[in-house]
């Protein structure tokens, strides 16, 4: 609904509300972890990644799900359990929600009922950043240092580039920038890199 605000509430909350403009409580609606990445819209869909976990620590009992909500009354419409926390924005198209899974992998779900598409593994750390979808390409970071290209119909890895200085390559696992894809350039910050723009597979 036009100038209603969706949040994630966080570690203390575990839940996902609805304000309105006059900051009135629309919904509320419990999450079985918690829900602190941002918040994602589908048509009549409320999107958003929860989980065990957050970007410094590991949970040592990893969890996540991907909720699902009526924008109008917060009822859940499906929910997919996934192997550990999505805590970067899910990018939406192709009727796809594309999930950046803390384990390190992407995972495609059927926006009509949370159905797991594909799931491809893009590195053994993890990725905490969003997702971005541009035509039929997934774009992902991993908080090792690297961004990847994923076909979005079948999650087939076509291309991988590496973000950080080489001289530097980073070992604190903090390239944390999720992708911006704009005017046929993709831009994305890194942990020793600084801010990398990509034009098709070439870096500048």
């Amino acid at each position: 609904m036009d100038g209603v605000t969706y949040i994630g509430s966080g570690v203390s909350g575990c839940a996902v509300v609805a304000v309105r403009p006059d900051g009135d409580l629309f919904w509320q609606t419990p999450t079985p972890y918690p829900a602190t990445g941002p918040i994602s819209l589908a048509k009549d869909l409320v999107l958003a990644g929860t989980g065990r976990g957050d970007f410094v620590n590991a949970d040592p009992h990893p969890a996540g799900a991907v909720l699902a909500m009526n924008r109008i009354n917060g009822k859940v419409q499906w929910q997919t359990n996934l192997s550990d926390a999505v805590l970067g924005r899910i990018a939406i198209g192709e009727e796809k929600a594309f999930c950046p899974v803390r384990d390190g992998t992407v995972v495609a779900l059927d926006l009509k009922d949370g159905s797991k598409i594909w799931r491809q593994t893009i590195s053994h750390a993890a990725v905490l950043a969003g997702t971005a979808l541009s035509g039929h390409s997934v774009y992902a970071v991993s908080s090792d240092g690297f961004l990847v290209l994923l076909d979005a119909s079948t999650g087939e890895l076509l291309e991988k580039h590496a973000l950080n200085d080489e001289s530097d390559p980073g070992h604190r696992n903090l390239c944390l920038s999720s992708p911006l894809v704009a005017n046929g350039r993709v831009f994305v910050g890194s942990e020793t890199g600084g801010l990398r723009c990509f034009i098709g597979t070439a870096s500048r």
